[in-house]
């Protein structure tokens, strides 16, 4: 059975049309190639044998991205169809903005996506196939499909006792001499790597293969890296198309500085919520800042002009924009007359730090005015400041106590002592983060859990004087000042879902919990009853509220 070209006679059922076009639009060969990739790699016009095969490992790498726009579904077996390889492949179909290009020279497997040459003298390659097991295999029950990815439905064969120690030693002896994370054990791409090579030795055991061939040198790994990094580039302008008419993406950008190599990357960060009504997100931009220009307005402007620009995003109008309040984005903003969302988090931060450092930039408030959280809360700096009341200096001296006696835990290894000593459920210390003031309720609740057990482990180690000036009085207070913030946060900072609805809802009812004492406690025992409805803490704050 031989197939017609399909640029040698386009016809409409080719590429069909959104219903609602008032009329069909006849487009030409290249206005197909133009529009569609798939169009592109159907035409097998004079290509050689080798070419026709490039043509369909090309169609089954968009396939294998298994995204919204490549599909094949099973043609079926019917009265001109009647091989029965007809019921598990078909024809890859592109759909764009409505209308939908199909293949006519290729079939694809529908469970692993291999394609195959359809039109030739042969159909006998098409009639062996057979599945590869890292494919995803579905497996048709009645009416509904269940799709196991990366599975094999056989059942599995544990490896010899004798094998696993042999690979747990290999991989031991790697990690020690090379130096690497033994979270290495646990990376997904290690796996399938090693899924592959185990399929490669099933498909080649009856010949001896040179395994040095498989491995490519830098400089190639280099251009692949590059070339898939492109592809996917290629691939992600594709998605945001739809988004960015709707005016339903959203740009963050960030600015950090690695203090060590001293060089400051600019990173942006695209969410969207698709045609399908999916909510994603992808990192759009991760580039170092060029040493030779100032972080100013202009400058900031002209990098992310273009990093916009390589995803087809001409104005900054096209998007929204989310950021914080450094004055270098405010004046990028105004050059380019857009109006952005300023971030909620960062602003917590700021009102944080204003209180009790009482540091406040008289100008335009911005996020470059406001410090980090200093590491020596408890000197004279801040406690000998006239303004600073004896609450304040309280909850400075708590802080600095907590954060010296973590740095002593993490220094000596005394945390697996105090997760020994506390029994089940003990966890760590963790250290604060000196840029985020809401990374001391994790800090200090750590503490606190922890209490007895740090006793314990210090008198072994007789460094008891790390906890002899920090009494759990002092650090309930300051957790039960920052609870309200902390829960208000991890509601907002959501990576997978949108969150702007909440940020006046949570701001009202921020001003509702710090407007009383008694406000401000029955908000905390809701948020995290197992630390303020305990007996020792009911009866400390209900007794003694002037703590705070």
């Amino acid at each position: 059975m031989t197939n017609s070209n399909l640029y040698s006679s386009f016809t409409s059922a080719d590429v069909s049309h959104n219903e609602s076009s008032s009329s069909t639009q006849i487009l030409t060969t290249e206005d197909v190639k133009s529009k569609f990739k798939l169009a592109v790699l159907d035409d097998i016009n004079n290509k050689k044998p080798h070419q026709v095969k490039e043509l369909a490992d090309g169609i089954q790498k968009l396939l294998n991205k298994k995204i919204d726009r490549y599909n094949v579904v099973s043609h079926g077996i019917d009265k001109l169809h009647m091989a029965k390889w007809w019921s598990k492949f078909g024809f890859a179909k592109e759909i764009v903005s409505g209308d939908t290009y199909t293949a006519t020279n290729f079939v694809s497997c529908e469970v692993c996506f291999a394609t195959f040459r359809y039109g030739s003298s042969s159909t006998e390659a098409i009639s062996h196939h057979r599945c590869n097991v890292s494919s995803s295999v579905k497996l048709i029950d009645g009416e509904n499909q269940h799709v196991l990815d990366k599975h094999f439905i056989k059942k599995k064969t544990a490896f010899r006792s004798s094998e696993q120690k042999k690979v747990t030693k290999l991989f031991s002896i790697w990690v020690s001499e090379s130096l690497r994370p033994i979270s290495i054990i646990e990376d997904q791409g290690l796996k399938e790597i090693c899924a592959h090579f185990y399929n490669l030795g099933e498909q080649n055991s009856g010949r001896h293969m040179d395994l040095d061939s498989l491995f490519q040198s830098r400089q190639t790994l280099s251009r692949c890296i590059a070339k898939e990094a492109q592809w996917c580039r290629e691939q992600l302008i594709e998605i945001i198309k739809e988004p960015i008419q709707s005016q339903s993406v959203t740009v963050s950008p960030d600015m950090w500085c690695d203090h060590y190599r001293q060089i400051s990357y600019l990173g942006v960060t695209v969410t969207f919520v698709d045609i399908n009504l999916k909510f994603r997100k992808f990192t759009m931009s991760c580039r170092n800042f060029p040493v030779d220009l100032a972080k100013t307005g202009e400058n900031v402007s002209k990098i992310l002009t273009e990093e916009l620009k390589k995803y087809g995003i001409e104005n900054f109008d096209s998007v929204c924009w989310v950021s914080d309040r450094g004055s270098n984005f405010i004046r990028c903003f105004n050059l380019n007359m857009v109006v952005p969302i300023f971030c909620f988090a960062h602003r917590m931060h700021n009102v944080l730090t204003i209180t009790f450092l009482n540091k406040k930039d008289y100008g335009y408030f911005n996020d470059e005015s406001i410090e980090d959280i200093p590491d020596n809360l408890g000197q004279d700096e801040f406690l000998g400041d006239a303004f600073v009341t004896l609450s304040i200096k309280r909850i400075f001296l708590t802080i600095n106590y907590t954060k010296i006696l973590i740095k002593y835990v993490k220094l000596t290894n005394v945390n697996e002592l105090i997760v020994k000593l506390g029994g089940d459920g003990t966890k760590t210390l963790k250290q604060s983060v000196v840029t985020r003031w809401l990374s001391l309720f994790t800090c200090i609740e750590s503490v606190y859990s922890n209490y007895d057990a740090i006793i314990l482990a210090l008198e072994s180690r007789r460094a008891t004087k790390y906890i002899n000036d920090l009494t759990k009085y002092n650090l309930i207070d300051v957790l039960l000042l920052l609870a309200p913030l902390n829960a208000a946060l991890q509601a907002i900072q959501m990576d997978e879902m949108p969150s702007i609805h909440l940020v006046i809802p949570f701001y009202q009812k921020l001003m509702n919990d710090y407007s009383s004492f008694s406000k401000l406690f029955t908000s905390a025992k809701k948020r995290y009853p197992d630390i303020f409805q305990t007996s020792f803490v009911c009866d400390y704050l209900v007794n003694e509220p002037h703590g705070m």
